[in-house]
């Protein structure tokens, strides 16, 4: 028992650095609130981004407890899911030829920047397809023991 719960917890940190880790909005976002506002409001632009995951994992688990996901369906999300990955990464790149314009307003309030993250958080179509794809499955696939290492 305590071995399917470590796996489920490292499954976690995986799922976890592979939606954190890629380059995108949001790590661009809290990068520049950093450099630009503050330490803290870095800080709070990520904890508004981890609390739209929050949102995005009840909703999946809620989803997942609905929708039967059979091991043909898990696959087909898996699939969904790369194509969704290849097509943001190709609908990006043009993106990184232009210089990304942040907002200065609110600088001198860092609590704006919570929200400004968990406003990007929630309406990214990265994130909200990503869920439904691969968090679905891997919720599906492993359990929700896996949000422990995910968070």
């Amino acid at each position: 028992m305590a071995y399917e719960a470590l796996v489920a917890v490292g499954a976690g940190v995986l799922l976890g650095l592979s939606i954190a880790a890629p380059p995108g909005p949001m790590n661009a976002l809290i990068a520049a609130n950093t450099v630009r506002r503050s330490r803290l409001a870095g800080h709070l632009t990520g904890a508004g981004a981890m609390t739209s995951d929050g949102i995005f994992l009840a909703v999946t688990l809620v989803i997942g407890g609905v929708v039967p996901v059979t091991s043909g369906v898990r696959v087909l999300l898996y699939l969904a899911g790369a194509a969704v990955m290849f097509f943001l990464a190709v609908r990006t790149y043009p993106a990184l030829r232009r210089e990304a314009l942040i907002e200065k307003r609110g600088a001198d309030d860092p609590s704006k920047a919570y929200v400004q993250g968990l406003l990007l958080g929630v309406t990214n179509p990265f994130q909200i397809l990503w869920w439904l794809t691969a968090g679905l499955a891997f919720m599906r696939g492993i359990g929700p023991a896996v949000a422990v290492g995910f968070f």
